[in-house]
């Protein structure tokens, strides 16, 4: 009885049809002109002369003009311009802010101590910002999307858009004046498309998260242009003018595919204690700095051009490196080395350097250096130099119209080069037999001649 009851009430179920899906409430529309009489009910054809407190997600629509705030608007606004609209404030307060979402298109926020805060999500198009105290935009637990953005400043210290734990996508953006850094994040993750930069002592700054950067130009800037901080960096497309460095890292993962950096007065490319994969890369007139600095790094190199500049073309002190090709010319002042390796173990393929006021290759300080090709003219000092327990071995080496002896390992070194050619320079071989220095040359080409020394194993048995 009791299953036939169950039976009874089962098969008396009525199913119901699916609820229609209810579209999202249309959010009102209200039109704002700053030259409207008063009066006005916001209508396209009595707008109201200004922005009223909302106190629910509205669709704005601002006519030119401008509108002082400060602004607070509720999650989900949207305000459009239609014409030349300037949001702006006189105080030291924040111009607009909102808990998000917010979407501003084809407005200019001028003034106050921040033009922007929210904490939510922001779509930004068309958007200049100017005149802040401290800071364009501030982003906080936000995401924010935009393109074709302005930020500028006339003051010192100002920084253009600020994201804190936030995630921030942005094209087209346009960095000028004197601010401190143009885009800064803290633990967010950044991508950046097409970025300009003129004047801006940083244009990209992040500690920690991630930073997708490509397409950058900058110049004018007293700072380093592109620095991150235990940061996962993807960067290409970079040209660089002037700045301390084009590139600075620290205890980050680089990846940088086309770098053109001029005039640094301090250096190309800078990293301590990071990850570095580094292609197409050329650094010009360089300071003091040289081209590339890698500390305690783990690198890879593919092509690599330094010339015109001070100090080094590449740099490898305590780390890893292995580097595809390396071109230098032109290199002085602070050894004037192409590649300069101390306590490290650096592989190269192919080294071309000329108008060295150094050396092609400089090894010290219980490095260890492996050379596939090394072609080197006109060095103050030699193709290679080896001292301090270091090792050097390379398959070619060639030397001409050096001032110096084409090898030279001054104290404590050991040099294996398969190939020598030493054309020019005042002897082909010097080593300091009495530090327990040792050469071996296994081959040499037509006219290069080899001195009698006990620590040189040559072609031909000893000394020869």
């Amino acid at each position: 009885m009791g299953v036939l009851c169950a039976l009874v009430m089962t098969s008396c179920v009525r199913v119901l049809p699916p609820a229609p899906v209810s579209s999202p409430p249309q959010r009102p529309e209200l039109w704002v002109d700053a030259f409207a009489a008063e009066g006005g009910d916001g209508g396209r054809a009595a707008a109201l002369k200004q922005v009223p407190s909302l106190t629910q997600p509205t669709s704005v629509h601002l006519r030119s003009g401008l509108y002082r705030g400060p602004f607070i608007f509720p999650g989900g606004t949207r305000l459009e311009g239609h014409g030349e609209v300037v949001l702006f404030d006189e105080g030291n307060g924040t111009v607009v802010s909102t808990p998000g979402p917010l979407a501003l298109v084809r407005v200019s926020v001028q003034g106050g101590r921040l033009g922007i805060s929210a904490t939510g999500a922001l779509s930004l198009e068309h958007v200049k910002f100017s005149g802040h105290r401290s800071a364009g935009l501030q982003l906080v637990d936000g995401g924010l999307t935009g393109h074709h953005l302005e930020v500028g400043s006339r003051v010192d210290g100002v920084v253009g858009v600020d994201a804190t734990n936030s995630s921030v996508t942005l094209h087209d953006v346009k960095l000028s004046g004197p601010l401190l850094v143009g885009v800064r994040a803290k633990d967010s993750a950044v991508t950046l498309t097409t970025v300009s930069s003129e004047g801006p002592a940083t244009a990209v700054q992040t500690l920690g998260g991630s930073l997708a950067l490509k397409g950058l130009r900058a110049a004018g800037g007293m700072r380093t242009a592109v620095s991150v901080s235990k940061t996962k960096a993807t960067l290409g497309g970079l040209d660089v003018t002037g700045h301390e460095y084009a590139v600075l890292g620290v205890g980050s993962d680089v990846d940088l595919d086309g770098l053109t950096s001029g005039g640094a007065f301090g250096g190309g490319v800078s990293l301590l204690n990071s990850t570095l994969r580094l292609t197409n890369a050329t650094v010009q007139r360089a300071g003091p700095l040289g081209g590339v600095q890698l500390l305690g790094c783990t690198s890879v190199l593919g092509a690599v051009t330094v010339t015109d500049s001070q100090a080094w073309g590449v740099m490898v002190r305590q780390g890893t490196a292995s580097i595809g090709a390396l071109t230098a010319t032109g290199l002085r002042g602070g050894g004037g080395d192409a590649l300069h390796v101390r306590d490290a173990k650096v592989s190269i393929e192919r080294l071309e350097a000329s108008g060295l006021e150094g050396s092609g290759i400089y090894a010290s300080n219980y490095a260890t250096v492996t050379a596939g090709s090394v072609e080197v003219s006109g060095a103050e000092t030699s193709a290679i130099v080896v001292e301090r327990k270091s090792t050097v071995s390379a398959t070619r080496v060639s030397s001409r119209g050096g001032r110096g002896p084409a090898l030279a390992v001054p104290e404590d070194g050991l040099l294996t080069v398969d190939t020598l050619t030493a054309q020019g320079g005042d002897v082909a071989v010097w080593a300091d037999c009495a530090t327990e220095s040792f050469v071996t040359v296994k081959a040499v080409t037509a006219g290069t001649e080899l001195p009698r020394l006990r620590c040189l194993q040559g072609p031909l048995g000893p000394g020869r």
